[in-house]
């Protein structure tokens, strides 16, 4: 991992979610770096002993993230948060399709300008189900 983290910069994503948080990928694409707030800190703390207990028990067969460090890092005062997870994706192979499978349909319909990018999400949903806000 440390190989894989120091040997060149981090690569920055296109992707952001919706909350702002920014992802990097390490240079050969086996490690997602993910940078998170404090709030996120908190919440790793209270989902970590569970989560734990659960990677142990179905000894680590998950597609769930595989969380492998949290670091704060403290620069002239400012602190910023982050995790290292395995990249759930493959490193010898390119994701060509991907989908947003999430269990609400709220705001579940692409902008025209996210429409036209060529890896866009497709939606998990049938077209008849996807809405763009609730009435």
């Amino acid at each position: 991992m440390l190989n894989s983290l120091t040997r060149s910069a981090p690569i920055p994503s296109d992707a952001q979610g919706r909350s702002g948080a920014r992802f990097h990928t390490s240079y050969d694409k086996r490690y997602v770096i993910k940078i998170i707030t404090s709030e996120d800190v908190a919440e790793m703390h209270n989902i970590l002993k569970k989560y734990h207990q659960f990677i142990v028990e179905c000894h680590g067969n998950t597609l769930l993230p595989q969380f492998l460090g949290m670091y704060r890092l403290t620069v002239d005062g400012d602190e910023t948060y982050m995790i290292v997870t395995r990249n759930v994706f493959s490193h010898r192979l390119s994701v060509y399709k991907k989908y947003d499978l999430k269990g609400s349909t709220v705001a579940r319909e692409a902008s025209d300008k996210e429409k036209v990018k060529p890896k866009s999400s497709f939606s998990d949903l049938p077209s008849r189900f996807v809405t763009g806000s609730v009435a």
